[in-house]
């Protein structure tokens, strides 16, 4: 059985990709930049079972400045192979996280 967070996840992503997905695991990410951390925590990991543009999806919870939780889903492509590349995307993709100091790796 899987944990609520687990299973709310699963429904997040079957509802935005339109087809059923697998839970594959969860990966401890710590992502830095020199020596600033710019993002820390668990990444679950899931697979798609009939997904168009995607096979694999990186989620977590984030939670903004006020306190309010949402769901971070990303979808594995050419660029995103891994949870580590998942929050690196997600942290340089995102203005109200980027805040100007950390360029995208290419």
């Amino acid at each position: 059985m899987l944990s609520a967070h687990i299973d709310s996840l699963k429904q997040a992503i079957e509802a935005k990709f339109h087809c059923a997905c697998d839970y594959a695991g969860t990966e401890f990410v710590h992502e830095k930049d020199g020596g600033e951390t710019l993002w820390r925590g668990s990444v679950d990991c899931f697979i798609l079972q009939e997904g168009d543009s995607a096979d694999k999806v990186y989620a977590w919870r984030s939670r903004n400045e006020a306190g309010d939780s949402s769901f971070v889903i990303v979808p594995g492509t050419s660029d995103v192979k891994s949870a580590q590349e998942a929050v690196r995307w997600q942290v340089t993709a995102d203005p109200q996280t980027k805040q100007g100091r950390y360029k995208r790796k290419r």
